[in-house]
């Protein structure tokens, strides 16, 4: 995990070494409880309550090793109380869908028609049901406290938007654009370490991600074991249980300034037979360059 400040980032992304290989296709509470937290400068990677490590810096370095395949939501009814943190109300993770089959007491049958997914509906005028997706991550090295998989959680402005400053860092990116652009170049996500970082420019919690390096050699083992332990799948879904989870992200935590939802896209064909996708066919990649 880096704690070195960066002055210039001159990663090029159309550089790549000889062992990182070009995708095939390059378009486009819950029960775990290893997640990464941030407060000002200060990052911490924990499990529960516990404290594993930490690092006062601008940014932390990393590998984004798979994110959800769809973006989530959830609804709290009551306002966020300090000390105390319960699951959601209601919560999907699927946005263009409906309430979790687990939901006890549903705001609507569809989420495209909740009055909880309307401007207003929330505090600032926002909408009370928010957006987020979750991201697997992995750090590199021997450090045994950051070893395995962490969850990353992102609010909706850390999902969507542009470049804040692109016309000097126009690599540095919400997730989905970055997530796009890595798959424009020809790679996946997994394949880069990638900086994490406030938008300095924001008051609010607004995560950007930018490419700072490939996945040295000599690591590929390592993000193939990350890619195959069960946490990876475990750390991206959205489930709550009923009870109190005191190891669950509060809605403190992940409040955000009121953000548009996703633009619709087309409708992707399905996958043909045979072919393998997500998570799957990122360890296929990692699979047949570790066994050359």
């Amino acid at each position: 995990m880096s704690t070195e400040i960066a002055t210039e980032n001159t990663f090029d992304i159309t550089q790549a070494p000889k062992h990182i290989e070009k995708s095939e296709t390059s378009t486009a509470s819950t029960g775990f409880n290893r997640r990464i937290d941030r407060s000002g400068q200060l990052w911490q990677i924990k499990s529960g309550k516990d404290v594993l490590h930490e690092v006062n810096s601008p940014h932390i370095d990393a590998v984004l090793i798979a994110d959800a395949p769809k973006i989530s939501r959830s609804y709290y009814a009551t306002d966020y109380v300090a000390g105390v943190s319960l699951p959601p109300d209601c919560w999907t993770s699927d946005s263009n869908g409906g309430p979790d089959e687990s939901v006890v007491n549903p705001q609507s049958s569809k989420c495209s028609v909740c009055p909880q997914n309307v401007k207003g509906s929330g505090s600032g005028g926002g909408k009370a049901c928010r957006l987020f997706t979750r991201v697997a991550v992995g750090f590199l090295g021997d450090n045994e406290a950051t070893n395995g998989v962490f969850q990353l959680h992102l609010a909706a402005t850390s999902v969507f938007g542009d470049a804040p400053d692109a016309v000097n860092k126009p690599t540095r990116l919400p997730f989905l654009k970055y997530k796009k652009f890595v798959e424009n170049n020809g790679y996946k996500i997994s394949q880069l370490i990638t900086r994490v970082s406030q938008d300095e420019k924001t008051a609010y919690k607004k995560l950007l991600f930018e490419p700072v390096g490939y996945v040295p050699e000599d690591s590929l083992e390592q993000v193939k074991g990350l890619l195959e332990n069960p946490n990876t799948k475990e750390a991206i879904e959205t489930k709550y249980s009923a009870a109190k989870a005191d190891d669950e992200v509060s809605p403190a935590e992940t409040f955000v300034a009121p953000a548009e939802p996703p633009k619709k896209r087309r409708k992707k064909s399905p996958p043909a037979e045979g072919k393998v996708t997500g998570l799957d066919e990122a360890l296929a990649d990692f699979n047949d360059k570790v066994d050359d």
